[in-house]
């Protein structure tokens, strides 16, 4: 059997375009870390955690507003927003999952302990 080389190419160009799409949801350049104590001053930021949807998934945007209201009422010294998506390492996905950066934003002097997604932040803000 002969296949043209316009087939065989087209072919590939069609591969190579399902396979970058299912990546493309997820940067494996920015490894988000997970943080469990930040100091900062009024009007910093910095990446607290790695919010993930499904294991292999981003995060919907119906679970990324559900969780938008959770991280408004839980936080009283600033507040959290998503930020760019990137890779963590998740122990119930057995590896790099895909994620959003969630970013602090301090907005007023004080002290408090936030659960996050399950994992325990201390916040200073002066």
């Amino acid at each position: 059997m002969f296949v043209k080389k316009s087939s065989i190419i087209a072919l590939a160009l069609a591969t190579t375009a399902v396979f970058s799409a299912s990546f493309a949801s997820a940067d494996n350049t920015n490894r988000v870390k997970h943080r469990t104590s930040i100091k900062l001053e009024v009007g910093q930021s910095i990446i607290i955690h790695g919010f993930r949807g499904e294991c292999g998934a981003l995060p919907t945007k119906a679970i990324q507003k559900e969780v938008q209201a959770y991280l408004d009422k839980e936080l009283t010294t600033g507040r959290a927003v998503f930020g760019k998506p990137g890779v963590r390492k998740s122990g119930s996905c057995n590896g790099l999952t895909p994620v959003l950066e969630v970013i602090f934003i301090a907005e007023k002097p004080g002290r408090e302990t936030a659960v996050i997604f399950g994992d325990k932040l201390r916040i200073r803000v002066k």
